[in-house]
């Protein structure tokens, strides 16, 4: 009777030990947590939302050089357009969404003003982000944008990061991956 116990024991551990792995790629229009409370706006496109602060996804896995793809759109008219930064920073040992942290700059946007959904995705080159983050190590990505506001309706002196749809971040492993030496002598037990 001890081999179907022994079945069902050794499943449950190897779906424990594979069914919880931290993705390695994005594509995703909320993120999982924010700085201040979303400010929806209507462009004559669509609805699109205004970061100020920081936005965060994750955790993700570093496996290797990342692209990212923002679908961005400046608020054009009389408002200033600041950049949109793509931050990573490492884990703090805190829930995702306890406090914002200030990353590492990898790339920055001003949008693209266009209402074709093919054509408003701004694309970052491809870039290894291993000396930030160790390969096989995990990260969060965010979006820190900016929001300056005038001082009267007549939106002079008003500037605004570009507005945000959906974020896409796509991983190309690499071949090899760090490990530790305790875990290179598991594999071999």
């Amino acid at each position: 009777m001890r081999g179907p116990i022994a079945v069902v024991v050794v499943g449950l551990a190897l779906n424990g030990a594979f069914g919880q792995t931290v993705p390695t790629e994005l594509n995703r229009c909320n993120p999982d947590c924010r700085e201040a409370l979303p400010t929806g706006r209507v462009i004559g496109c669509g609805t699109w939302t205004t970061i100020d602060g920081r936005a965060w996804w994750g955790p993700l896995r570093n496996a290797g050089p990342i692209q990212v793809s923002i679908e961005a759109f400046p608020l054009g008219g009389q408002i200033e357009t600041l950049p949109l930064f793509a931050e990573i920073r490492v884990p703090l040992g805190e829930s995702v969404c306890s406090r914002p942290f200030p990353g590492s700059l990898i790339w920055r946007t001003y949008g693209r003003a266009t209402c074709d959904p093919d054509s408003s995705w701004v694309t970052s080159p491809v870039m290894d982000i291993s000396s930030f983050i160790p390969l096989g190590e995990t990260y969060y990505f965010q979006l820190e944008g900016f929001i300056t506001i005038g001082s009267d309706s007549t939106f002079e002196g008003w500037a605004w990061s570009p507005a945000v749809r959906c974020v896409q971040l796509r991983s190309f492993p690499t071949s090899v991956l760090a490990s530790s030496w305790g875990h290179v002598k598991s594999l071999f037990r």
